[in-house]
């Protein structure tokens, strides 16, 4: 009886195992073939998001793209990979093992090109059809007016844009938009503002005195509040960035870098004399000692005046493993590992930055952003034609 209790026992974790390890697992990094294409593939989870990180060779080509989808911790997700050529594009389809819509990836010249900047080509659109793919018609796009801006019909599930309105926020969502007071002043120039996954987030320093109110809007409770810091930020300071919600600091003049805990109304000191000072650039902490670190402004994810290949590179973004940057109108990316992929073109724009895997550009007081849906237009403001700095962002 003990012997078959035993064996009872021993065929139930032989069972059970497996299921633990895939509840459990958090990532995966894994090399494999499929149809003469060498495939490597990286999965992690990010908040609630599954991602995989694909790149596919073959000769001379090198495809990369990610996919941001439950696919039930699967590895070696590709099951099939099929290639069509029309004239010098090169195009191919891959599919996978849980059913994921047709999409193509496509090469030419030296590099991976968007579907959306091959939309108007005609090879593209010769490939659509061996493929038997069907382009979903644009919609029809509505424009709702608010409070002196114009919100398009173009922004997705969880993201919220805020717009500051000088004395408070407009926040817009594919639900409704909604303004939300702040202070009772305006506040023009010099906007101290982040927003984070959670919170927009602003550091009143309209005061000679210096920073020691800090207020923030929680997009899940949809509310405004404020809390008071100990000490007095001086007015020569700025906003590095997040990581997890937590909203870093640095005040010039005290040389003290500051971690702000929105959640529990806290800031505490995180760099001085004694500390090193924090970078974060892909979600990997960077310390500096104090020298180093006051050459110039540290911003999370952004390094100012690089050259790439012999190309002079004005902005230049690193975050979520994959490197963001414009050169002569075109907008790039690379994702590790993998080559570069020609995104769309885009010519006097005022200002660019990335949020999460969205590039966000404004021209003329059109604020567009690039995503998986292509380049479209999400809010227009007469007054982002004559201010922008710090005014607009993107919570998600």
């Amino acid at each position: 009886m003990k012997k078959y209790k035993y064996y009872l026992i021993v065929v139930f974790i032989i069972m059970i195992t497996p299921i633990l390890i895939k509840t459990f697992k958090t990532k995966h990094n894994v090399n494999y073939k499929v149809n003469k294409y060498a495939i490597n593939e990286k999965f992690y989870k990010d908040g609630k998001n599954h991602i995989y990180e694909l790149i596919i060779k073959k000769d001379n080509k090198i495809f990369s793209y990610v996919l941001n989808k439950n696919m039930k911790k699967t590895s070696k997700i590709i099951s099939k990979i099929k290639e069509y050529k029309d004239g010098d594009l090169t195009c191919i389809m891959p599919s996978y093992k849980i059913k994921n819509k047709k999409e193509l990836l496509c090469f030419r010249d030296d590099m991976q090109i968007s579907n959306y900047y091959l939309k108007d080509d005609e090879n593209y659109n010769n490939i659509l059809k061996q493929a038997n793919i069907n382009i979903e018609e644009e919609k029809d796009e509505k424009i709702t007016k608010y409070k002196k801006i114009e919100v398009y019909n173009n922004i997705l599930d969880g993201e919220n844009y805020y717009i500051w309105n000088y004395n408070g926020v407009i926040v817009s969502n594919n639900k409704d938009i909604n303004y939300y007071k702040f202070i009772d002043h305006d506040l023009y120039d010099n906007v101290m503002a982040i927003a984070t996954r959670r919170y927009y987030v602003l550091f009143d320093n309209s005061s000679v005195n210096g920073i020691n109110k800090i207020y923030y809007y929680d997009s899940k409770r949809k509310k405004v509040s404020s809390f008071e810091i100990e000490d007095t930020l001086s007015k020569d300071s700025y906003i590095n960035g997040y990581f997890k919600d937590l909203v870093y600091v640095t005040d010039k003049r005290n040389k003290l870098q500051y971690e702000i805990n929105i959640k529990k109304g806290e800031a505490t000191i995180v760099g001085n004399e004694e500390k090193l000072y924090t970078k974060i650039v892909n979600g990997n902490k960077i310390m500096f000692n104090k020298s180093d670190y006051f050459m110039e402004n540290q911003i999370f994810n952004y390094i100012d005046n690089i050259s790439m290949k012999e190309i002079p590179i004005e902005k230049y973004y690193y975050l979520n493993n994959t490197a963001y940057y414009t050169y002569d109108n075109y907008f790039y990316r690379i994702l590790d590992g993998g080559n570069k992929e020609l995104l769309f073109e885009m010519s006097d724009i005022d200002d660019w930055y990335v949020v999460d895997r969205n590039i966000l550009v404004l021209k003329e007081g059109v604020l567009y952003a690039y995503n998986e849906n292509g380049l479209n237009k999400i809010i227009f403001s007469n007054e982002l034609k004559y201010n922008h700095n710090n005014i607009y962002k993107l919570g998600k």
